[in-house]
C-alpha cells in the first residue's frame, strides 16, 4: 500500500506541474542555465539546488524545486521533489516498486544502485504517459536509519537529457543531520523555518480551506479512534509589526487580544509566560466552551517578527493519563530558525 500511494503522489505532483502557472517575471527567453547554487537546509537534511530553479511549497513533497519557464507556451514545468517515505528494506521497497510499474504501465524501466554522502539506495529511471505526452521520471531511493528519502526528477520524454546530469548533482548533493535523532513511533516535521517531532500515528491533513497562516495540521489516525474524536496538532505562522521579541508587557498584551479571538469558543485555562534559554513563549491552556471533554494547549512564539502558535487540541479526559506527555516531548522538541 506504501507504493501505491508514493505513485499516486507521483502522479499527482506532475498534473500540478503541468498546470502550474508561473509569475509573468519567471519568464525570460533568453535564459541560459547557469551554474550558481543554492543550499535548502530544514535542519534535518539538506540538500543544493541550481538558481535557475524556483523552491516552492507544496503539500505533497518535503522539497520541490521547478525550472523556470521559458515562454507563455511552456505549459510544463520540470521538477525535483523528495519525499519522505516509512522506512522498509532494498529487496521489499524493488519488489514494490516493480510491482507499481506493472501497474501502471511503466517503461523504459532501468534500475541501478546508488551511493549517497553514506547513505545506500537504488536508482530508477522510466516513463509512462499522461494526457497526450510522455514523462520520463529519474529517481533515487536513498535508506536512511528512519527514513527512505526518494528523489525525483520528472520530465519530458523529449528533454529528459537536458536535466538529468544536472538533476543527479542535486540528488548527490542531499546530506542527512547527524545530530538529529528521533525514536520509534515519531516523525519529524521541518522546514527552513522550523523543526518539531511528533508521534507517528498522527498524519497531515489538508485544509478544506487554504490557509496561508497555517504550516502543518497533524490528525490522529488510528483504527479505534473516530475521526471526531481524534486529535490534532497545529501550526499557525502569522506576521507582526508589534512585537519583536516576548516580554512582560506584551504578553499580558497577547494573552488580552486571544482572550478576545476565543472569547465565543474557549475560555484560558491557565496561562505560564516562561523562560528558557534561546526561547522564551508563552504557555496556555484552554477549555471548550462547546465541548467540555475537549482541551487545546497552545505556546505562543515571538520571533523573526512573527508570531508562532503551536497548538494540540484533544479529548480532556485523556489529556492527562495518555496525551501530556507526548505533547510536552514533542512542544519540547520545537525549533524556529533564524530567518536569512
Amino acid at each position: 500500500m506504501k507504493s501505491i500511494r508514493l505513485f499516486s503522489i507521483l502522479f499527482l505532483l506532475s498534473l500540478c506541474f503541468n498546470c502550474y502557472s508561473a509569475p509573468d517575471e519567471l519568464f525570460d527567453e533568453s535564459a541560459t542555465r547557469k551554474q550558481e547554487w543554492k543550499v535548502y537546509d530544514c535542519h534535518e537534511f539538506s540538500i543544493s539546488y541550481p538558481e535557475t530553479y524556483s523552491l516552492i511549497k507544496t503539500p505533497l513533497a518535503h522539497f520541490a524545486i521547478i525550472t523556470q519557464p521559458t515562454s507563455t507556451s511552456d505549459i510544463f514545468s520540470e521538477n525535483i521533489t523528495l519525499i519522505k517515505q516509512q522506512k522498509m528494506t532494498q529487496e521489499e521497497y524493488q519488489k514494490t516498486t516493480f510491482d507499481e510499474f506493472k501497474r501502471f504501465g511503466c517503461t523504459d524501466i532501468q534500475q541501478g544502485t546508488v551511493q549517497v554522502n553514506g547513505l545506500s539506495g537504488l536508482s530508477f529511471q522510466y516513463s509512462f504517459k499522461q494526457d497526450n505526452s510522455i514523462r520520463t521520471i529519474f529517481q533515487y531511493a536513498l535508506f536512511g536509519e528512519k527514513y527512505i528519502y526518494l528523489l525525483t526528477l520528472t520530465t519530458q520524454k523529449e528533454t529528459f537529457d537536458q536535466y538529468k546530469d544536472e538533476a543527479e548533482t542535486v540528488f548527490k548533493s542531499l546530506k542527512l543531520n547527524p545530530n538529529v535523532k528521533v525514536g520509534p513511533n515519531w516523525d519529524i516535521f521541518s522546514n527552513e523555518e522550523v523543526f518539531l517531532t511528533y508521534p507517528s500515528r498522527f498524519i497531515p491533513t489538508q485544509s478544506e480551506e487554504e490557509d496561508p497562516e497555517e504550516v502543518f495540521s497533524l490528525q490522529e489516525a488510528s483504527e479505534d479512534i473516530k475521526e471526531e474524536e481524534a486529535a490534532y496538532y497545529f501550526l499557525n505562522v502569522s506576521e507582526v509589526s508589534d512585537y519583536s521579541d516576548l516580554n512582560a508587557q506584551n504578553a499580558k498584551d497577547i494573552t488580552k487580544e486571544l482572550n478576545g479571538a476565543f472569547k465565543d469558543d474557549f475560555k484560558i485555562q491557565s496561562v505560564e509566560t516562561v523562560n528558557k534559554v534561546g526561547q522564551n513563549f508563552i504557555k496556555y491552556l484552554l477549555n471548550s466552551k462547546k465541548d467540555k471533554d475537549v482541551i487545546v494547549r497552545l505556546n505562543v512564539y515571538l520571533k523573526n517578527n512573527k508570531m508562532y502558535m503551536l497548538m494540540f487540541s484533544g479529548s480532556k479526559t485523556k489529556y492527562e493519563t495518555q496525551y501530556k506527555n507526548e505533547v510536552d516531548k514533542s512542544f519540547n522538541s520545537f525549533k524556529i530558525f533564524k530567518q536569512k
